[in-house]
């Protein structure tokens, strides 16, 4: 899936969410799928990028922010939509 398929979409409802739903996080087979779906489409992440440690989670949003050239609130739509 292209990362502008992902892009177009995206709803309004899942751009205006103010948050990552905590259990992507907390359930540690959601997150590998997650990872694993990330690292397919964004090819210029790796492992490393999206290493989850407990309470830095703001850090890891903030770096992706800045790889992936995206802002905080699409970032939680694709994580939302994958």
């Amino acid at each position: 899936m292209q990362v502008s398929a992902i892009h177009d979409s995206l709803s309004m409802n899942k751009i205006l969410q103010p948050d990552i739903s905590p259990a992507i996080f907390t359930e540690p087979r959601s997150w590998e799928q997650l990872k694993e779906r990330l690292l397919k489409i964004f090819t210029t992440l790796t492992e490393a990028d999206l290493n989850y440690e407990e309470n830095k989670k703001g850090e890891m949003i903030e770096m992706l922010k800045g790889k992936l050239g995206k802002t905080r609130e699409e970032l939680i739509a694709i994580f939302e939509i994958i």
